[in-house]
């Protein structure tokens, strides 16, 4: 359910740009996580997480 949420939320992003009172046209965004949704921290973690653990174990495996 959560991961149905979070890809309704953001399937086809679009944004815009507002400078001197004038809005441009809407553009689409390809990758990121939209300018203070509360839920970008959560899902900086849920993928920092899985790296850490592969940067973690590389490093060891070398050592």
């Amino acid at each position: 359910m959560f991961i149905s949420w979070v890809k309704l939320l953001y399937s086809a992003p679009r944004a815009s740009v507002h400078t001197n009172n004038m809005q441009s046209s809407y553009f689409p965004l390809f990758r990121g996580t939209r300018q203070g949704c509360p839920l970008s921290p959560l899902l900086f973690s849920l993928a920092i997480e899985p790296l850490s653990l592969a940067l973690k174990t590389l490093s060891h495996n070398q050592a």
